[in-house]
């Protein structure tokens, strides 16, 4: 009764055709919404960052700092404009666990879910984003004291910038794990830097298959807006309303399989057939979450 009966699930073999195309077709509107809520979520911290970027960076101050580089003088990268960015962990937590269950194929309530997990994993959420922004900000003054230092050395500026781009690469490839790992598992928050950590380098080449294809798709998208359209608002319409979102998805789409393979089916029911999302078996969204939660633990891994 009541659409019960005859309910078998989903075949592994129904499951492995929803492929990563597939998925984002079924999903599309749905990732524009989530990628909405983020942008809406983060308005006034973006802002205040763009007003603060443009401010300290803008103009004549640009060219200053720019020939100030290039001649290897020494100067302190101002921190203000960073600061706004901070604070956006929470509702970033929140915003990885709509698409992470999207790429897993979970069902999930765009703006309930949103926030009641950015609320949920506030604490972390934050102080991810406050060691991101951090860890950034710390790269770029290195950056300029060592650029400084190898001219008046003399030293290959070659050795320095590939050096930079290598840890900088290392560390972003790295942050595409930290929050789908914080919102999916109960761990301490040196182990979740620890896994993030051995996932970015265990599946280094894959994961820098993704990195070059989001950047070129994000970088190139920016040129086009900012110097070949001349329209600047394409970009950051683009940034509000998909590219956010399709951009955490490619990356969280690798990243659960990864999660799955190595961790979730650990510490998850085996089953004895070959259906998956089982009414009787299939762990929903929550109690998913809360079943991984409460049978992790952290020193088996």
């Amino acid at each position: 009764m009541f659409g019960t009966e005859n309910r078998r699930g989903v075949s592994k073999e129904d499951a492995a055709q929803r492929n990563y195309f597939d998925i984002v077709g079924r999903h599309f509107w749905h990732i524009c919404g989530v990628s909405f809520w983020f942008a809406l979520s983060n308005l006034l911290f973006f802002g205040a960052s763009i007003y603060l970027f443009s401010s300290y960076f803008g103009g004549d101050n640009l060219v200053t700092i720019v020939t100030a580089f290039l001649r290897g003088k020494s100067f302190i990268v101002p921190i203000v404009p960073f600061l706004p960015l901070m604070l956006t962990g929470p509702f970033t937590a929140g915003f990885t666990y709509v698409i992470r269950n999207y790429a897993k194929q979970e069902h999930t309530f765009i703006v309930s879910d949103f926030f009641e997990h950015a609320k949920k994993n506030w604490k972390f959420g934050l102080l991810t984003s406050v060691l991101s922004y951090l860890v950034m900000y710390l790269l770029l003054q290195a950056l300029v004291f060592y650029n400084g230092f190898f001219i008046s050395s003399g030293l290959p500026l070659g050795v320095l910038y590939t050096v930079f781009a290598v840890v900088s690469i290392l560390l972003i490839i790295m942050s595409f794990y930290v929050y789908p790992i914080l919102v999916t598992f109960k761990m301490k928050y040196r182990t979740v830097l620890k896994n993030a950590w051995t996932f970015a380098v265990l599946k280094l080449p894959q994961n820098f298959i993704i990195f070059v294809l989001l950047f070129a798709i994000n970088a190139g998208l920016f040129y086009l807006s900012f110097f070949v359209w001349m329209l600047p608002e394409i970009w950051f319409i683009l940034m509000a309303f998909f590219l956010t979102g399709f951009t955490a998805f490619t990356a969280n789409y690798y990243i659960w399989h990864v999660l799955d393979k190595y961790i979730v089916r650990l510490v998850t029911p085996k089953k004895d057939d070959d259906r998956i999302f089982t009414d009787e078996e299939h762990l929903e969204d929550d109690d998913f979450d809360d079943y991984v939660e409460d049978n992790y633990d952290e020193n088996d891994f």
